[in-house]
């Protein structure tokens, strides 16, 4: 597989895109976001007249059985976030974000020409020949349905909506997410004894325990952690200096920083004056 050499399957960061349908058949695609920036498709699940909640145990059902990674997030038509009724009932991007499915759902761009667009450029050859995106061969839906989307009549620049298009707008969506490659930090690029090494080092100790239960990684410098600090569940690493109070949170090797001032957290990373301590705490789910 392009660019996954190196990693496991469990390593490479995924996420999937949805069409809804319930009447008419919706989609569910899982992309692989390899470390050279190309992208693959690795499965798809085709569903009709299935409830929220059985579609959303589908999907995890799938990640499972794959032996993929936990969802960075999950690309849907932004019809799923649509409040209908006096009452603004639940829509169901709320249904499939809640327990006890819990999808990181996300809401895609639904603009339809730079959709295909983007859908064009992924499928155009990379400069090591390769197309940008590839498609397993048990992906019969999409694999169908791309060569017959024709343009529309009145647009050409826009596909035809009368075909079968449900695959074609799940594709679309996930193209239209912005997705980045796994990220792979290597040993030379962190110092010895600083925070980014430390922690790096908890969080590949800590690895298989992502898979179940819940793991919290903390790092401290010179005193014990101050208040703010709890329990991550299920699937949350969570990383804070205590003095400083800033806290990065990390899901699966997905990670981001939350409200860290850059200069401060810089600060603390090359502050010699107290010792950085690593701590990790496991539990059940």
């Amino acid at each position: 597989m392009v660019g996954s050499d190196r990693l496991s399957l469990r390593e490479i960061e995924i996420f999937a895109s949805c069409d809804w349908g319930y009447n008419a058949p919706g989609c569910v695609l899982f992309w692989l976001c390899l470390a050279d920036s190309h992208l693959h498709i690795i499965s798809e699940i085709k569903f009709q007249r299935k409830h929220t909640f059985e579609v959303g145990a589908l999907v995890k059902a799938r990640v499972q059985a794959l032996g993929l990674g936990r969802l960075r997030y999950v690309a849907a038509d932004p019809a799923c976030w649509q409040h209908t009724g006096a009452g603004k009932g639940e829509s169901i991007a709320e249904t499939l974000s809640r327990r006890p499915i819990s999808l990181p759902m996300k809401k895609s761009d639904n603009d339809r020409k730079n959709g295909w667009a983007r859908v064009h450029e992924l499928l155009s050859p990379a400069p090591d020949g390769r197309p940008w995106l590839t498609v397993d061969e048990s992906c019969t839906y999409l694999r169908r349905s791309l060569p017959a989307a024709v343009s529309d009549k009145a647009d050409a620049d826009d596909v035809d909506t009368t075909i079968d298009d449900h695959a074609l707008d799940a594709l679309r969506y996930g193209a239209m997410s912005r997705p980045s490659p796994t990220r792979i930090v290597l040993e030379s690029q962190l110092r010895v004894g600083m925070a980014g090494h430390l922690f790096q080092q908890a969080v590949d100790a800590a690895r298989p325990g992502w898979a179940s239960g819940w793991t919290e990684v903390s790092v401290s410098r010179g005193c014990a952690l101050g208040r703010g600090m709890s329990s991550c569940r299920s699937s949350r690493l969570k990383m804070a200096w205590s003095d400083d109070v800033h806290a990065a949170t990390t899901k699966r090797g997905s990670e981001w920083w939350s409200r860290v001032d850059a200069r401060r957290r810089d600060h603390a990373c090359r502050h010699a004056a107290h010792p950085i301590a690593v701590t990790i705490r496991r539990g059940c789910a």
